[in-house]
């Protein structure tokens, strides 16, 4: 039968015993890891100049995919903000509507009509600002993904 050939890592072990029977005051064995990380848009210059020499004019449209993908979470950031104060005034309009409403429909002699309209639209942003105040103490209390919850 052939001898089995030692593996690379029993190779290196048995290199290691044999060193030590013949000097063990001397033999040092060591271990090193390297570990490379990186987040971001863009790779790092080391990554990007290799692209670039694999594929000439990577690095190009790798910064102008960067750039368009940069421009559109912009785009999306200012929809949401536009959004928002869409939807505050909408929400003041609305009120104003339902109290003025209300109002004017007592003064023209509706009275329980008029005052319907005027308390439920007090209830209604009495409720509104009741959830908005829930939902904000939810979202205190609950961490997001990109903060680290704190020890202590």
């Amino acid at each position: 039968m052939g001898q089995k050939k030692p593996s690379s890592s029993s190779s290196s072990t048995l290199i290691a015993e044999r060193a030590r029977e013949i000097n063990p005051t001397e033999v040092v064995e060591t271990t090193s890891v390297m570990i490379h990380s990186h987040s971001g848009p863009l790779p790092d210059p080391k990554t990007l100049e290799y692209y670039e020499r694999v594929v000439p004019g990577a690095a190009r449209e790798i910064m102008d995919m960067a750039k368009g993908e940069q421009r559109h979470r912009h785009r999306l950031n200012w929809a949401g903000v536009l959004m928002s104060i869409i939807g505050q005034v909408s929400a003041v309009l609305i009120a104003l509507l339902g109290l003025g409403g209300g109002i004017f429909l007592a003064y023209e002699g509706c009275t329980m009509t008029g005052l319907t309209t005027f308390i439920g639209t007090l209830a209604a942003l009495a409720g509104v600002a009741a959830y908005d105040r829930i939902n904000r103490k939810k979202a205190a209390e609950t961490p997001s993904n990109h903060q680290k919850p704190t020890e202590g």
